[in-house]
């Protein structure tokens, strides 16, 4: 994907975990909504790390992304099977 694939407007506000995965990799900070709750993940030096608002609910993670969207929990769902499902709404891609 080039740099104005991420600038453009989503047609579709939900993607695969394929593609969240694909951003996560390539340095992309994400917010979406799920339930009604929204969330970030931000890319920091460290590496990456789930918010809400200003308070972390996840750890730092680098890598094996797939494997970390899998252990962290939101509403009693991973965030893997939110994606997988189609069920997480993107609301903004840096």
């Amino acid at each position: 994907m080039s740099m104005n694939d991420y600038e453009k407007e989503l047609p579709n506000p939900t993607i695969s975990l394929e593609d969240l995965i694909d951003y996560i990799k390539h340095g992309r900070e994400i917010e979406f909504s799920y339930q009604g709750q929204s969330y970030f993940i931000g890319n920091g030096p460290e590496g990456r790390t789930v918010w809400i608002d200003q308070t972390a609910v996840s750890q730092t993670f680098e890598k094996d992304f797939e494997e970390h969207l899998s252990e962290i929990i939101l509403q009693d769902k991973s965030i893997a099977d939110i994606f997988r499902n189609k069920e997480g709404i993107i609301v903004t891609i840096l």
